[in-house]
């Protein structure tokens, strides 16, 4: 008994497929990057103790970041008394963005 796959045919030309694709990951690493700067002028801010972190524009920064960084607390040890974690999400980060410059759908 053989089983036969047949082709179903979505209407859809494969170069406009794979520009769909392609396109695809481009967005995704647009937002990706977005994010990255996003996570920066958040940590940024921290530097400058004067700049209350709950008042509305800059607690959408925290609502925005504090769930991914939350992932990566208590991965790395405090060093002299700072918290490297963020360092490890921005390495994940660019480990994501880097990835997603090498894909591209021929």
């Amino acid at each position: 008994m053989e089983l036969v796959a047949t082709g179903i045919s979505l209407g859809i030309d494969n170069s406009e497929l794979l520009a769909f694709l392609n396109q695809g990951i481009r967005t995704i690493k647009y937002l990706v990057k977005s994010y990255y700067w996003i996570l920066t002028l958040r940590l940024s801010m921290q530097w400058f103790p004067n700049i209350n972190p709950y008042v509305h524009p800059m607690y959408a920064l925290l609502y925005l970041t504090d769930p991914f960084l939350e992932n990566f607390e208590g991965l790395v040890p405090n060093v002299l008394g700072m918290d490297m974690s963020s360092m490890l999400a921005f390495i994940c980060l660019e480990w994501i963005i880097r990835t997603l410059d090498s894909i591209a759908f021929y």
